[in-house]
C-alpha cells in the first residue's frame, strides 16, 4: 500500500511531467500573478487572474507571440515597481482570428516583504495605432 507522501510524489510527477509541460507554466504564472491580479487589454476590457489564467488554459486566450520590443524600464520604491515595456503580440482570443498589435505596457508588481516573491497585481496594455 502507497503511503500518502508517495502518492502525492507520483502525482507530482504526472501534473509535471514533460508530457504536459503546461501545467508547469500554469503553476507558475499562477504564482507570479497577485490574487486580486487585474488586466486592462488593448481593447479596453478589464480581465481578472481567474479569466486571464483559465482562458489561458482552456486556449480561449492563445498568445501565439508575446515579445518586448524596448528597453524594460523598471521603478522600484519598496515593496512595489512599476515596469514599463513596448511589445509585439500576436494573440488570438475566443477563436477569433488574431492580428498583430504593438502596444505599450505598464505593469505593476508588488511584494508582501522583502523576503517575499513580486507579483504582478495591475497591468495594462495599449494599443499603438
Amino acid at each position: 500500500m502507497a503511503r500518502d507522501g508517495d502518492q502525492e510524489t507520483a502525482v507530482s510527477r504526472q501534473l509535471l511531467s514533460p508530457a504536459q509541460p503546461w501545467r508547469t507554466y500554469l503553476a507558475i504564472a499562477d504564482a507570479l500573478h497577485h490574487p486580486a491580479f487585474v488586466l486592462v487589454h488593448p481593447g479596453g476590457g478589464v480581465w481578472s487572474k481567474a479569466f486571464y489564467l483559465d482562458g489561458i488554459a482552456d486556449g480561449s486566450i492563445d498568445y501565439r507571440r508575446f515579445e518586448p520590443m524596448s528597453d524594460i524600464d523598471a521603478f522600484v520604491d519598496g515593496d512595489l515597481a512599476v515596469l514599463r515595456y513596448r511589445s509585439a503580440i500576436e494573440i488570438h482570443v475566443h477563436g477569433q482570428q488574431g492580428g498583430d498589435l504593438d502596444c505599450w505596457h505598464m505593469d505593476t508588481y508588488r511584494r508582501d516583504n522583502v523576503d517575499a516573491p513580486w507579483r504582478a497585481i495591475w497591468s495594462q496594455a495599449t494599443e499603438i495605432k
